[in-house]
C-alpha cells in the first residue's frame, strides 16, 4: 500500500502556538477546516475572526471571554 499525503488541519494559539488539541490527544488533526473548529469550541479556545485564535490561558490574560 503506498503512503499518502493530504493536507491536515489544526489550531494554534496566534499567542503562545500551543496547539489544539494539544499532542497528547488521539486525534491531532482533521481532513477540513471545519472540523478543527469545532473540537477548538469545543475546548473553550477564543476565535477573534479572521483565523486568529487564542487558547484559554492567553485569552484570559487578555481578559477576552473564553465561552
Amino acid at each position: 500500500m503506498p503512503v499518502r499525503s493530504a493536507p491536515f488541519y489544526w489550531i494554534e494559539c496566534d499567542t503562545c502556538q500551543t496547539r489544539c488539541p494539544e499532542d497528547d490527544d488521539e486525534i491531532i488533526s482533521w481532513k477540513d477546516q471545519q472540523q478543527a473548529h469545532i473540537v477548538a469550541e469545543d475546548a473553550e479556545w477564543h476565535h477573534a475572526g479572521n483565523d486568529v485564535w487564542a487558547c484559554p490561558a492567553c485569552a484570559a490574560l487578555d481578559g477576552e471571554d473564553t465561552a
